[in-house]
């Protein structure tokens, strides 16, 4: 089992640098092998001892996916904001009333007389 050992603290470690450039591609397949592996290790009795010495490099790499989530979420909301600006713009009248102004279609001109 120290080749599972050895083979999952590599994949950690993989996983760790692919976390940190943002190859999200890299880090699927590194997940699924780094399944496997546990799924190994599971089956040894001293699978605790073997990856006690993980354990915070296993921390680490959970941070930073909880980061990347966030950071994912935030770009999905600005996008979002953007697209709701883009379709309408709101100005409100000096009674505070809300007043919806369309944009014109793009590509269309706007002719006056």
């Amino acid at each position: 089992m120290d080749d599972a050992a050895t083979r999952l603290s590599a994949l950690v470690e993989a996983e760790y640098a692919a976390l940190l450039s943002g190859n999200f591609d890299a880090m699927n397949e590194i997940v699924a092998e780094k399944l496997a592996v546990v799924g190994l290790l599971e089956e040894d009795p001293e699978a605790d001892s073997i990856l006690a010495p993980l354990r915070e490099a296993l921390a680490r790499n959970q941070r930073l996916y909880d980061r990347a989530l966030e950071g994912l979420r935030a770009v999905t909301a600005r996008i979002g904001a953007l697209n709701r600006a883009r379709s309408s713009i709101r100005t409100y009248d000096r009674l505070g009333q809300e007043h919806r102004i369309a944009p014109t279609r793009p590509g269309t001109l706007e002719r006056r007389a």
